[in-house]
């Protein structure tokens, strides 16, 4: 999904990258090419969790890096077998999991964990209400949720409201990804998941949460509403992203596994050339960042300061 044109077309539009493709035998090569006070970099998936490939895929990733052998690149990918390619460090990059599944009956009775089917229950049992919705509004109302959980809760900044509001137009408006949402009473966004698709595979690319609702367990209603959906649609396979080999993301991968996932480790690919970027300058970043959630933001603050620092983290 993210060795796309339309995908790195978008972080084109979002931050000014230049979007480029390597064409290849076997596969293509969709990269962001940065120029900024860090130095001039290729990043490929840009922002996305990484690109799938098999080893018959590898001899045209190595001609890619052959072909740009001044040029620090970093590789985000996933593969069964881990690349062997010259002049490149490859490093552990945590996991991907997914969940393949027949039928929504077979995922229910055959891969998810005794504990997680309860909590679905209970958040059926919550009087949330979950509905599909491809509405510029709701991504919207989706940003707002999403930046307030990491400003608050992780002292982070998100992903600037434009960047939703052209995965809006780039994936909603031509059918290939919707909004999944858990609402109260008052039609509030409780909880909600950003779903893209790409030849016929789900990817969760964005899931955030009102932490007073958390012992509603919105989140496992959802998924369980959104692989029905899905298999109503004729999707079998739903990829639910990155999750980090640290001790820090030892629940999530939990989550994740108990939802009925398989995961697939993740490896970064970087050429010698990487290490002379300046990423003092990103650290730099990461202190303002800091020091600008400790002062409780409006969300107008917030999504102005992501529009200048958030490209930094690519």
């Amino acid at each position: 999904m993210f060795n796309t044109k339309r995908w790195v077309d978008l972080c084109e539009q979002t931050y000014g990258y230049e979007s480029c493709v390597k064409r290849g035998k076997n596969c293509d090569i969709f990269y962001a090419k940065i120029i900024n006070d860090v130095g001039t970099y290729i990043v490929a998936p840009p922002f996305g969790d990484c690109i799938s490939l098999e080893p018959r895929h590898f001899p045209d990733l190595e001609r890619f890096t052959a072909s740009l052998p001044d040029l620090a690149i970093q590789l985000k990918i996933c593969s069964k077998v881990d690349p062997k390619i010259d002049n490149v460090i490859v490093e552990d990059g945590g996991f991907v999991h997914a969940i393949e599944y027949d039928s929504y009956d077979d995922w229910n009775r055959n891969k998810i964990k005794c504990k997680f089917r309860n909590q679905v229950n209970q958040g059926a049992r919550s009087g949330l209400r979950v509905r599909v919705s491809r509405e510029k509004e709701d991504i919207v109302s989706f940003w707002e949720t999403h930046a307030k959980l990491r400003t608050n809760k992780f002292g982070e900044i998100p992903q600037p409201r434009q960047f939703f509001l052209n995965i809006h137009k780039a994936y909603f408006e031509e059918d290939k990804g919707f909004l999944i949402g858990a609402y109260d009473q008052n039609s509030n966004l409780v909880a909600g998941i950003v779903v893209l698709l790409e030849e016929q595979i789900a990817y969760y690319k964005f899931a955030a949460s009102q932490p007073a609702f958390l012992a509603l367990r919105p989140n496992n209603l959802l998924i369980d509403r959104l692989i029905a959906y899905l298999d109503k649609e004729g999707v079998r396979k739903l990829n639910l992203g990155y999750t980090g080999s640290s001790d820090q993301y030892r629940g999530l991968r939990k989550y994740k596994l108990s939802a009925g996932a398989i995961e697939m480790p993740r490896r970064i690919l970087k050429t010698h050339p990487y290490a002379s970027l300046n990423m003092e300058r990103v650290e730099e970043i990461n202190c303002q960042v800091l020091e600008f959630t400790r002062r409780s933001p409006s969300m107008g603050e917030v999504d102005q300061f992501s529009e200048k620092c958030y490209s930094y983290f690519v």
